[in-house]
């Protein structure tokens, strides 16, 4: 495990190393840190200059305390005073120094833990502008997409409105024709037969009517090419004819009269198919009665 410099000062590691007081375990750990850590490897040199030369301080004096002993009592009293003074001076020296290391170590962590904010407050603010960025990128696709929609919009209404300038022409004349000429819708009778007493349809006209549309209704034949409808009377005179007549969307045959030609009366009218095999063929008819208002 990592030996940190918290934990090398709380101990006093670099002292009990230097005097061979560690643990074989924090040996190892200390070690292992200190080969790469100019801090503590300055520390010990300093330390052990200091031990070095306070070793041969006090050695010093020991000789010549010895020297003493043969050059008298005064000599020695001197002596000892001399390594008094020196072991003050050590004191000194020692209280002087170890505060001073110990605010150079507290500098470096605080330059470290400082180094570690900026690192931090760095990563911060890149992940932050990251973060912006993607949120910019998304903002302009979705501005983009809005756009794009909005366009697709306008380009449809626009379409729209063309359209309805084309068709409002033959709107406005169909509404026209409408409220013109009047429009009756004709169902088949139930039987061939001509000259029913009683007529499955009736029209009133009024008597301002110029022209009126029949809307005969039936089921196509893909097999017929045109139509035919003739218009008869109840004692089967035929009044009007048309050829050459083709089926709607919706599978009907609109016819064109003057208002003038029906009189209140009974009528048939017949529809028949041109076949390319056996001619016209029936199709169907309508009985009708016409009355005036």
């Amino acid at each position: 495990m990592f030996m940190e410099h918290r934990y090398i000062e709380e101990y006093n590691i670099i002292d009990r190393y230097l005097l061979r007081k560690l643990s074989d375990e924090d040996l190892v750990r200390f070690e292992e840190h200190f080969l790469d850590c100019r801090q503590c490897l300055k520390q010990m040199e300093m330390t052990e200059r200091l031990r070095a030369w306070l070793g041969k301080a006090i050695a010093e004096e020991v000789l010549r305390s010895q020297a003493d002993v043969q050059g008298g009592a005064f000599t020695r009293v001197a002596r000892r005073s001399r390594v008094r003074q020196m072991a003050c001076l050590s004191g000194v020296v020692l209280l002087i120094l170890l505060p001073v290391l110990w605010l150079a170590l507290k500098w470096k962590s605080a330059r470290h833990d400082l180094a570690q904010a900026y690192e931090t407050i760095s990563e911060w603010q890149h992940k932050s502008a990251d973060r912006e960025q993607s949120l910019m990128r998304e903002m302009q696709a979705r501005e983009r997409q809005w756009l794009a929609q909005r366009d697709q919009l306008v380009v449809q209404l626009e379409n729209e409105r063309k359209e309805h300038r084309r068709l409002a022409p033959g709107i406005n004349e169909v509404a026209g024709l409408r409220s013109v000429l009047p429009i009756f819708v004709l169902s088949p009778a139930r039987s061939n037969a001509p000259g029913l007493s009683q007529p499955a349809n009736r029209i009133i006209l009024s008597s301002h009517s110029e022209s009126i549309i029949l809307m005969l209704e039936f089921e196509p034949d893909l097999d017929i090419q045109s139509y035919r409808a003739t218009l008869l009377t109840a004692d089967n005179r035929s009044i009007w004819h048309e050829s050459q007549l083709k089926p709607g969307s919706k599978g009907t045959i609109a016819l064109g009269f003057n208002g003038s030609l029906l009189k209140p009366n009974q009528y048939l009218l017949r529809l028949e198919g041109l076949s390319s095999q056996a001619g016209y063929v029936p199709v169907a008819q309508y009985n009708f009665q016409s009355l005036t208002r």
